[in-house]
């Protein structure tokens, strides 16, 4: 599924046989993309996902206010599809790897947090006296 207008133009997901729900209802701000049987759908919902196709994708955005995508970015995109095992072969990799990135990710997403507090830190030592306390103690005037 592709988001096709707004401020989350573009993104995607997967939902496949898994799915929790018995129906579900999908409504006219999301392309719902299916694939033949020769192409493993979530291959192309990884590429779609990637840089290169969220790129693709948006490459087609028009309008300003609240711009989207129409249905011509389908034809506007090319996905690079590989021979069907090699598609299965890079999918079981793609769904080994992506939990592990994701953790990184998360980790990464808190170091802006992390380098703030310390900054803070410092910056409070520094003006309370704290930072240069010991130096000052061992270079008396």
């Amino acid at each position: 599924m592709i988001v096709k207008d707004g401020a989350t133009t573009g993104k995607t997901s997967f939902v496949d046989f898994n799915f929790p729900y018995k129906k579900a209802v999908v409504n006219e701000h999301v392309f719902v993309l299916k694939t033949s049987k020769s192409i493993i759908s979530k291959l192309t919902f990884y590429f779609l996902w990637s840089e290169r196709g969220k790129a693709n994708i948006l490459a087609n955005f028009q309008g300003s206010a609240q711009g989207g995508i129409n249905r011509q970015f389908i034809t506007n995109t090319i996905i690079p599809l590989p021979p069907l095992n090699e598609q299965k072969r890079i999918v079981a990799k793609l769904d080994q790897i992506m939990p592990r990135i994701a953790a990184v990710k998360e980790r990464l997403d808190k170091i802006p947090a992390i380098v703030k507090r310390f900054r803070q830190s410092v910056l409070t030592a520094a003006v309370t006296g704290k930072l240069t306390e010991k130096w000052r103690a061992e270079h008396p005037p």
